[in-house]
């Protein structure tokens, strides 16, 4: 398979695991608890707001509000292999192309963006034990943190391909 294939099926597979957890996670945000939905309990940091945003989930009469945000957790575990495998081809695909500074920064956001996908694995396994009821303040505070660090891996990777792919079309067009 080559490499222009492969990246091609990761990028597919990113977008439509979006999509998916995009719409399946529609029910979360409808909380006042949880408004940007499995992010919220990702992002809460403390045992009061984790457990606040499960209960709320749990006392919801009309569904499995804590099922579903299980099943959504488990489509974030396939959808992590995607994203974190799409960064990090792109990035070592950069770093092919470069020389120096440029080479080395490609050469450690593509490790990185290996690294946020273990600390999502990490991140939706906390989140299960936090969906089961079994938060406590250390748990919370992981949870939070390797969100946190996982988030800024990604934001900074993808700005990173933004400035790389920017500037690889620049010179291309003045060339």
């Amino acid at each position: 398979m080559s490499q222009r294939l492969l990246k091609w099926i990761l990028l597919t597979g990113t977008l439509c695991l979006l999509l998916v957890m995009r719409w399946h996670g529609q029910l979360l945000s409808s909380f006042s608890q949880s408004p940007a939905g499995i992010v919220s309990l990702e992002l809460a940091k403390t045992k009061e707001r984790t457990d606040a945003i499960v209960q709320a989930w749990a006392s919801y009469s009309s569904a499995d509000v804590v099922q579903h945000a299980v099943q959504n957790t488990q489509i974030d575990f396939v959808f992590l292999l995607f994203y974190s495998l799409l960064l990090f081809a792109l990035c070592h695909s950069c770093s092919l192309q470069q020389r120096g500074a440029q080479q080395l920064i490609s050469q450690i956001l593509s490790i990185g963006a290996l690294k946020a996908g273990l600390l999502d694995v990490a991140e939706n396994l906390l989140l299960l034990q936090s969906l089961k009821g079994n938060s406590t303040d250390v748990s919370a505070w992981c949870t939070w943190l390797f969100a946190t660090v996982k988030f800024a891996l990604v934001a900074v990777t993808i700005l990173w391909l933004l400035f790389c792919y920017g500037t690889g079309l620049l010179k291309k067009r003045h060339s």
